[in-house]
């Protein structure tokens, strides 16, 4: 699982829509680019989703599926 699979499939599970995800910092189109996997997020952007989610960067970056949240 991507980077994007592993935001969008948390993004929904807490019912969040793309919008609110984004926040101020990143666009929702971007964010959408992101889930799809039509774009790789910066360092930044992972720490800021990730904060935004109340998760690990570390899950996000990490390879396999089964790291902790």
């Amino acid at each position: 699982m991507g980077i994007g699979e592993k935001i969008k499939s948390i993004r929904t599970s807490k019912l969040l829509t793309q919008k609110q995800l984004a926040g101020e910092q990143i666009t929702r189109n971007m964010l959408s680019r992101i889930e799809n996997g039509a774009a790789l997020p910066s360092l930044q952007t992972i720490y800021y989703l990730a904060s935004r989610l109340n998760i690990s960067p570390g899950f996000l970056l990490a390879e396999g599926e089964d790291e902790q949240m």
